[in-house]
């Protein structure tokens, strides 16, 4: 694995290294270390403000878990037509059924989409 990673950064093998092969093999290191910070900074950056989309995560039968991502979009009048109906449901069962009940409905309801 050293030799491999020494001639990658450097483009040196081990046994052709001498102390300037060692700085820079530092220097290459540390920039390294700095674009993957960056690039991970950037994508929790990019993640906690992703205000078009939706992840939703679940697990299946087999219990294994299964994470779906999607882009918001805007609603059609049918869309809209289809929101009202479904939170006007909702409202009308008030309290003859608890919240959640209400929430396994809705989930299973997405889980089936997604399948």
């Amino acid at each position: 694995m050293g030799e491999t990673l020494s001639k990658l950064v450097v483009g040196l093998r081990l046994d052709d290294w001498n102390n300037d092969g060692i700085d820079k093999y530092k220097t290459e290191i540390e920039k390294f270390i700095i674009t993957v910070n960056e690039y991970n900074n950037r994508e929790h950056s990019n993640n906690s403000n992703a205000k078009g989309s939706c992840k939703l995560t679940f697990y299946d039968d087999n219990g294994e878990e299964v994470v779906r991502v999607f882009d918001k979009v805007k609603f059609s009048g049918k869309a809209k037509l289809l929101y009202n109906d479904i939170t006007s449901a909702i409202d009308e069962m008030g309290q003859s059924i608890s919240e959640h009940e209400k929430r396994q409905v809705l989930v299973e309801i997405l889980e089936k989409m997604f399948r």
